[in-house]
């Protein structure tokens, strides 16, 4: 068996019967998987996969997946063409793709993606709403000014930041994507489990 981290969709419709996860989490072969979303539903997740080596490779198959890392190269810094594609799919998922450094290891990518999911998900849990559909709703990009972001969202974002013990007011002079560019720089350097896989 081995285990390996994808970056890829959330499937399900939220019922009893098709809850949400991560896609390939139900995959016929595979003996243990987690899943970090990013939100409830229509957003992309991380998800960690044990398998049978050929049953990891058909799911990378997918066109909907990124192969992240393997127990082997997880502190291998991973290649540019890599490193493009990766941050090319995170802007689609309304995720600054600068959170990717260049020539960062695997390990650290993954652990910046996480930094971001988990402020959008504290962001849902506190305020009933995922940071892209709140960010929608506002009507608000990643480039937009903070001076412009309407009183609830900016109380809202800055709420959430104070939650987790850093400095406060941040939407007083950061864009949303330079929001998210801290929150990973803040939590890319913290040990993060997924169903037991340290990363």
């Amino acid at each position: 068996m081995a285990s390996e981290i994808f970056l890829t969709s959330m499937v399900g419709d939220g019922t009893r019967a098709k809850p949400f996860r991560g896609k390939h989490t139900g995959t016929a072969g595979v003996t243990k998987s987690g899943t970090l979303r990013y939100a409830r539903q229509n957003a992309q997740c991380l998800i960690m996969l044990e398998a049978d080596q050929a049953v990891l490779d058909i799911v990378e198959s997918d066109s909907d997946v990124i192969r992240l890392a393997t127990e082997s190269n997880i502190d291998d810094v991973m290649p540019a063409s890599e490193i493009t594609a990766l941050r090319s799919q995170l802007e689609t998922n309304f995720i600054a793709g600068e959170i990717i450094k260049d020539a960062a290891t695997r390990r650290s990518s993954i652990r910046c993606i996480a930094g971001v999911h988990l402020f959008s998900q504290r962001y849902e849990g506190r305020h009933g709403k995922s940071l892209p559909t709140a960010a929608g709703n506002a009507g608000k990009g990643f480039d937009h000014n903070p001076n412009g972001f309407p009183s609830r969202f900016r109380t809202e974002l800055n709420d959430v930041w104070s939650s987790c013990g850093w400095d406060s007011d941040i939407t007083s002079n950061k864009t949303l994507r330079q929001i998210q560019i801290s929150c990973s720089e803040q939590m890319g350097t913290k040990e993060i489990f997924i169903a037991g896989f340290k990363i």
